[in-house]
C-alpha cells in the first residue's frame, strides 16, 4: 500500500446470505442502497473465511464419477458400472465403493476361513511413486478349502484377473491418473499391478480464483481476477482462512455500480460448486 496515497479505505463484508441463486453457490452479490460512482478507485482483499466444501467427484462439474470393472464369470465375464455419487473421495473411498459394487452384483469376492472378505481387484495409493496403483489378482477356478462363496459367484473356468475400463467419455481417468482403456489387456492369468500413467488429480481443484465485477486488471485475462489461494493446510470440511500480508489493490473500472459481486472459480475458470455457503469475505475499497 502506497504510504503517500491518502485516499480513504472502506471495508465491505460479503456473507453467505448474499449468495446468488442457481450459480452452484459460487457467486455472491452485495447490493448498494443506491448506485455508487467509482472513479480512480481500487479494491483489495482484506480476508477470506470459508469452508473446504467442494467435492472432488462431481458428475456435472467434472464429469469424473464413472468407471467399469470386468469380472471373470464361468467361461465368460460380467461388466459392472461403478457410478460414484457426488462427494469427496480418497483413494480408499473409491476402492471401498468399487468393492461394495461387487457385493451388490454378487460377483468378484469370496469369504476366507477367518470370515474376511477377499476381493480380486483393488485401487490403492502408492506413495513411493506418487501414484495410484491397480492390483488385479488371479481369480480361483475352485473354492479354496474352508472358504465360502456367499454370493454364489460362478467361478471362472480358467484362471483370469479382473479388469478396469477407463472411458474416454469422462474424466475419471484424470482423477486416478490412468489413460483411457482397459487394464490389464490382454487378460492376465497371474496377479497384475499397474501404477498411474500420470500424476493423479485426486482433487480437480488445485487453486481457487476470486473474481470481482468492479475490476479492470489490465495484466490479467480475464480482467476481473482479484485474488487466488489454495486449500493447503485444510482438510475437506474444515475452515479455510486467508488474509494477505499486505493489501494488493486492483484498479476499479470507472463507472456507476448498483452492486458488487464476487465469484469463486477453479484454476480453469470454472464455477466452484460450494456445498457450504457460510463464507465471509472482507473487501477493502479505496476511494
Amino acid at each position: 500500500m502506497d504510504k503517500n496515497d491518502n485516499r480513504d479505505v472502506f471495508p465491505l463484508v460479503i456473507y453467505g446470505s448474499n449468495v446468488v441463486r442457481d450459480t452452484q453457490n459460487s457467486r455472491y452479490r452485495l447490493n448498494f442502497p443506491q448506485p455508487v460512482n467509482f472513479r480512480n478507485s481500487s479494491v483489495a482483499i482484506g480476508s477470506i473465511s470459508m469452508y473446504y466444501s467442494w467435492f472432488n467427484v462431481n458428475s456435472t462439474a467434472y464429469n469424473n464419477n464413472s468407471f467399469q470393472v470386468i469380472v471373470p464369470v464361468g467361461a465368460g465375464s460380467t461388466t459392472i458400472t461403478c457410478t460414484l455419487p457426488n462427494g469427496y473421495y480418497s483413494v480408499a473411498d473409491i476402492n471401498s465403493f468399487m468393492q461394495q459394487q461387487l457385493i451388490a452384483n454378487n460377483i468378484g469376492y469370496l469369504v476366507d476361513n477367518n470370515g474376511n472378505y477377499v476381493y480380486y481387484i483393488e485401487l490403492v495409493e502408492n506413495a513411493v511413486y506418487y501414484s495410484i496403483q491397480q492390483n488385479s489378482y488371479a481369480c480361483p477356478t475352485a473354492l479354496p478349502t474352508g472358504w465360502t462363496n456367499p454370493s454364489a459367484w460362478t467361478l471362472p473356468t480358467t484362471t483370469r484377473t479382473p479388469q478396469v475400463i477407463i472411458s474416454s467419455a469422462n474424466n475419471f481417468g484424470r482423477l486416478i491418473g490412468f489413460n483411457s482403456g482397459t487394464t490389464p489387456t490382454p487378460v492376465q492369468t497371474t496377479n497384475y499391478s499397474k501404477i498411474s500413467d500420470f500424476v493423479p488429480q485426486i482433487s480437480p481443484v488445485q487453486s481457487v480464483i476470486l473474481t470481482c465485477n468492479l475490476l479492470q486488471n489490465k495484466y490479467m485475462s480475464p480482467q476481473n481476477v482479484l485474488y487466488s489461494f489454495t486449500s493447503s493446510g485444510s482438510q475437506f470440511g474444515t475452515l479455510i482462512e486467508r488474509a494477505p500480508n499486505w493489501e494488493q489493490f486492483v484498479k476499479v473500472a470507472d463507472g456507476d455500480y448498483s452492486s458488487i459481486e464476487i465469484q469463486f472459480l477453479s484454476q480453469d475458470y470454472q464455477a466452484l460448486p460450494l456445498n457450504d455457503i457460510n463464507i465471509t469475505v472482507k473487501l477493502l475499497i479505496k476511494l
